[in-house]
């Protein structure tokens, strides 16, 4: 369980530099932290934030560090990290040009908290048609974070998304969105099309690619 302070502040900006609001998030964190800390009987849960992968090495070492050095309070506890670096059906890691790359930006940091891939699942027409559906997403990235060349830097990651967003696909991919869309993240999508699960039920249909992400996760081996 954790607390996040703030989901990609950093494209929140108005034009300006990602250091015109990174002030204000990290005393964000810093009151939420003072508040759970005054909190004693309650659990002590993390706190931490989630960024867009962009001015990666500026905002990763920003939140990973105490600009008032005698503010224990002021560094984030966790760092989450929106990030879509394999865009392809490679299977070989030593291959994954983006995903080592993130590796290798986290290694060279020396970090000191975990670092979450809070977003990943790059949706891209050069994945495999199946079952009728296309471009579905292999996850072969998740299968690398089970590998300890990377489970050294990444404490795990979140698929995005659990479901299709029917008001962003459905101008590239229509229901029951089995064309390639850029915005076709998710692992399934709410059958009939008109469901609100007040006026009619909702049947969660997967697609091929929930299968793919299954598997990946369980080839974690926890001995």
């Amino acid at each position: 369980m954790a607390f996040s302070g703030g989901n990609e502040i950093n494209h929140r900006t108005g034009g300006n530099p990602w250091t015109w609001n990174a002030p204000c998030q990290k005393k964000f964190i810093r009151d939420m932290r003072a508040f759970l800390q005054s909190c004693s009987s309650l659990r002590q849960v993390p706190v931490g934030l989630v960024m867009a992968d962009t001015d990666r090495d500026d905002n990763a070492l920003y939140y990973n560090c105490r600009t008032d050095e005698s503010d224990e309070l002021e560094n984030a506890q966790w760092y989450g990290i929106n990030t879509y670096v394999h865009c392809d059906d490679i299977s070989d890691p030593t291959k994954a040009a983006g995903f080592n790359l993130l590796r290798d930006s986290f290694k060279s940091y020396d970090y000191s908290i975990p670092v979450v891939l809070t977003e990943f699942g790059c949706v891209s027409p050069s994945f495999p048609t199946v079952d009728g559906y296309e471009a579905q997403r292999t996850f072969h990235d998740a299968a690398f974070m089970n590998l300890r060349e990377y489970s050294d830097y990444f404490a795990g990651g979140i698929a995005f998304e659990y479901s299709t967003e029917n008001a962003n696909s459905i101008a590239t991919s229509a229901y029951p969105f089995k064309t390639y869309g850029p915005q076709n993240y998710g692992l399934g999508y709410f059958s009939p099309e008109d469901c609100t699960d007040s006026g009619s039920n909702c049947t969660y249909e997967r697609f091929p690619n929930f299968k793919f992400l299954a598997e990946a996760y369980a080839s974690y081996d926890g001995s």
